[in-house]
């Protein structure tokens, strides 16, 4: 019993200590300059634009539940992305993506925030105002 109860905990620390290196690599990008990307992100970015990046995967549970707000959200907000991590790989480590869903905001080129997870739809329009 005790054993289980060791390899439990062993675990658990150990996808705690996942996640919160990722939320700090993620935060650390905070104030970095974007380079490298294509396409219309890139172009967006390289035009100084403010826009919101949101990195999802197709198999995320939580993206899942973000992604129609995203979506609600790109038809009413310029300048927001999908990025979908399996398809777009440079994107995804330009910008030092290590999880999903991972929204990001860039203005003037730089990153300005990094969010984690699933964030309330008036929370997300108020980083793009």
């Amino acid at each position: 019993m005790t054993s289980i109860f060791t390899i439990l905990t062993t675990l658990l620390l150990l996808l705690l200590a996942v996640q919160l290196y990722a939320l700090w690599k993620s935060k650390r990008n905070t104030g970095r300059k974007i380079e490298g990307v294509t396409g219309p992100l890139g172009e967006a970015i390289a035009r100084g634009e403010k826009v919101m990046a949101y990195f999802f995967s197709p198999t995320c549970s939580q993206c899942k539940k973000l992604s129609p707000t995203i979506d609600r959200l790109r038809m009413e907000v310029p300048n927001i992305f999908k990025v979908d991590i399996s398809e777009d790989k440079p994107t995804t480590r330009a910008f030092g993506v290590m999880a999903t869903p991972t929204t990001v905001i860039v203005n003037e080129g730089i990153i300005q925030r990094v969010l984690l997870g699933i964030k309330p739809e008036s929370d997300l329009r108020k980083l793009m105002q």
